[in-house]
């Protein structure tokens, strides 16, 4: 008698299972990886504008609001501002301060640049000019 060659139904079974493990930590590692990588987008486009943005207030004797274009491209009345696409925040300008905020859905943190300097937070700023 011939002995049939071939895998048992619980070698089979063992190897599904560890797959599907696999499989699992893979994709909770990527949602964790986009995440952040949202988040250093966030983090650049408020650094990016910043210089922009002090320009202006130091040139502007009233108080404006830009409000950045889901879109991306290339944010109004900041010199060489632009913004990532997804990125969402405004930027506000007074003379002599100025405040960025940005923030990417999918990363939850909204980054405040304020005069110069980067604070993070999990909840929106309210600025207004005083």
């Amino acid at each position: 008698m011939k002995r049939e060659q071939g895998f048992t139904l619980l070698e089979l079974l063992v190897v599904v299972a560890f797959i599907g493990i696999l499989a699992t930590l893979a994709i909770a590692n990527y949602a964790m990886f986009k995440g952040n990588a949202m988040n250093a987008t966030a983090a650049s486009d408020a650094r990016s504008l910043a210089p922009g943005a002090d320009f202006e207030s130091s040139r502007t004797n009233t108080d404006a609001t830009v409000f950045l274009d889901p879109a991306g491209g290339d944010v109004p009345g900041i010199l060489g501002g632009k913004s990532s696409p997804n990125t969402e925040g405004f930027v506000e300008v007074c003379p002599g301060q100025y405040v960025i905020q940005t923030r990417q859905p999918g990363g939850g943190l909204y980054y405040t640049m304020q005069n110069g300097v980067l604070n993070v937070s999990d909840a929106p700023l309210g600025f207004t000019c005083s």
